[in-house]
């Protein structure tokens, strides 16, 4: 009997597959979907675009959201506002609605945002089996703990991240001014893409970095116009405090909350969280808030790792054909030493992860290739080899740390205090799951850049082999001729 399916059974075999998948992944959407119109909005916490939304509608009565008296009514008078003047503007359209309307079509919003996020990465990194990956990467981000964070608490993150994909996009298409818009847009929601703004000015875009920088000059100019100048003193002054506190909290996964973390480890520091209010009250007050331990250090190590980063991808940077991994490098580059990063900022790492799936399947190719005696450039079997095991650990790897619980490490840190108070033993292993735990906070970010870095590295041999092989090629053409 043959073993080749007939065509109508073979069809009927594919189609049960993909209901069993869309099954499978529409179980992740459905529920979360589902969570979001249940949620109680008007209970959730204070994310990003609650406080973003209050000062919105502080913007429409020409308030300064900075003042004393407007602190007072957003109710964050002993904690100050963290935002620059421009993360407002995108919510002026929202001003008028409730919070809890607002909220749900933030929500889904930042869905439809990741859903695209995700088609542009596998559509230009070419991945195989576009369709059901971008249903299974979809459906197994929104079912994480730090995306649904990033949902109930109406975080910005993932809209920043699709700002990023997006600006890649363009640049792929040497549509700088576009690039450089998107880039601009991303800046006024926080400070850190920035350092993207960087990247193209050290790979000489200047036309994108005049647009972003026009795009934001324009976005601060009209806010200006509301909260007045001195918004901008009274920004900058009340972070201060803030970064007193929150700097070197367990959750805080930026190279800067790792460095401050190794002068005041966090065995040394007492979870306050209930008290942060009280804490960062204090700290205001005073005439000049103390320095941070290690802050400065963390500062200098920042500026030597951009340029370690720099100058590994210098030469492929400058290249479109050769964008795709520079650009990852520097966007996750711009988060990391940010001074800090939470759990929802995950969503920017999600276009490193695909871009080190794309390299790792492309060394699996050039294996089959190899062990087929395909043509093309040679190279050696080991060398393959090798990278190939680099990148897939560092693929698992990320993978893992991302899909793990996010809110373990907090209870670990609140176990641990509360024996530390009351004065009890502390259980055997417990003081070293508190720094167990705080590794794996921050370790996404160092496996993201140490995995990308290498990938710099090895696309850059490549690159060298194949010129070296098309000059080999036209020299031996000349020779002939």
């Amino acid at each position: 009997m043959s073993l080749q399916l007939k065509h109508p059974i073979g069809t009927a075999i594919r189609v049960l597959l993909w209901l069993a998948f869309l099954l499978y992944v529409g179980r992740f959407v459905l529920d979360r979907f589902v969570d979001i119109f249940q949620i109680n909005w008007a209970t959730t916490g204070w994310g990003d675009c609650r406080v973003d939304w209050a000062a919105a509608r502080l913007f429409l009565e020409h308030k300064s959201p900075y003042t004393e008296e407007s602190l007072a009514t957003m109710g964050l008078q002993n904690y100050g506002f963290g935002h620059p003047p421009t993360t407002s503007f995108w919510f002026i359209p929202f001003a008028k609605f409730n919070y809890p309307l607002m909220a749900e079509v933030v929500a889904v919003l930042t869905m439809l945002a990741l859903l695209f996020h995700i088609i542009i990465c596998a559509q230009e990194l070419q991945l195989p089996a576009k369709t059901g990956f971008v249903l299974l990467a979809f459906g197994l981000t929104l079912r994480t703990t730090w995306m649904g964070e990033h949902l109930i608490l109406v975080q910005v993150s993932e809209i920043i991240a699709f700002l990023f994909v997006l600006s890649w996009y363009l640049l792929r298409r040497r549509r700088e001014i576009e690039a450089g818009i998107t880039l601009g847009i991303a800046c006024s929601f926080k400070l850190f893409p920035g350092v993207l703004v960087l990247f193209l000015l050290l790979t000489r875009r200047f036309r994108g970095v005049a647009a972003a920088c026009l795009t934001y000059g324009a976005i601060a100019a009209y806010m200006t116009t509301g909260y007045g100048w001195q918004a901008w003193k009274d920004f900058f002054r009340q972070q201060g405090p803030i970064a007193s506190y929150w700097m070197g909290h367990i959750r805080n996964a930026s190279l800067h909350g790792i460095i401050v973390r190794l002068f005041r480890p966090l065995c040394e520091r007492p979870a306050d969280d209930a008290q942060a209010l009280t804490i960062i009250g204090e700290l205001r007050k005073l005439p000049s808030v103390p320095p941070i331990p290690g802050a400065r250090w963390a500062t200098v190590a920042s500026l030597v790792l951009l340029a370690f980063c720099w100058w590994i991808s210098r030469r492929d940077a400058s290249r479109t054909a050769t964008l795709d991994v520079p650009y990852a490098l520097f966007g996750t580059m711009a988060v990391f030493v940010n001074p800090w990063i939470w759990e929802h900022y995950a969503a920017l790492l999600i276009m490193p992860l695909f871009v080190l799936i794309a390299g790792a399947l492309q060394r699996c190719k050039e294996v089959v290739r190899i062990v087929a005696d395909r043509g093309g450039p040679r190279r050696s079997l080991t060398s393959i080899l090798v990278e190939l095991f680099v990148l897939s650990a560092a693929v698992v790897a990320l993978f893992s740390l991302l899909s793990m619980n996010g809110h373990t490490k907090s209870v670990v840190y609140d176990q641990y205090w509360a024996l530390r108070k009351a004065d009890e033993a502390i259980p055997a292993g417990l003081h070293a799951r508190l720094h167990y735990y705080e590794v794996l906070n921050w370790l996404p970010w160092v496996v993201a850049v140490a995995g990308l870095s290498s990938l710099t590295v090895f696309d850059r041999k490549r690159y060298s082999l194949q010129t070296a092989a098309g000059l080999s090629v036209v020299r031996r053409q000349n020779l002939g001729t």
